[in-house]
């Protein structure tokens, strides 16, 4: 079996950066630091995602009882874009300020 020829790691330059003893110093206390922090337990968690109860995602059901239309017609202007939503399935879900959008547009 032959063997496969790997490139000469030593003939390959590597670059190489300066850093002053001011800059490394203050890598160092801020690496301690943070380790101080980490092991008290002090750093606190990424914050929760924000929950958008006030702008909850309905389906097509419930959207064409808020607009007073059948729920045919709800999917024939979601199929079409007219109203803002996303599939769900076989489904689609649509958020209360895109009937209230759709609404706008249609009464205006």
């Amino acid at each position: 079996m032959a063997s496969i020829a790997q490139p000469d790691r030593a003939a390959t330059p590597v670059a190489s950066v300066h850093l002053g003893p001011k800059t490394l110093s203050a890598a160092a206390t801020a690496l301690r630091t943070l380790a101080d922090l980490l092991e008290a337990g002090a750093v606190p968690s990424p914050p929760a995602p924000p929950v958008e109860e006030a702008d909850p995602l309905l389906t097509v059901a419930e959207a064409s009882v808020e607009l007073r239309r059948c729920a045919k017609h709800v999917r024939a202007q979601c199929v079409t874009g007219a109203i803002k939503a996303m599939r769900d399935g076989r489904g689609w879900l649509i958020r209360r300020s895109a009937l209230r959008a759709y609404e706008r547009r249609r009464t205006a």
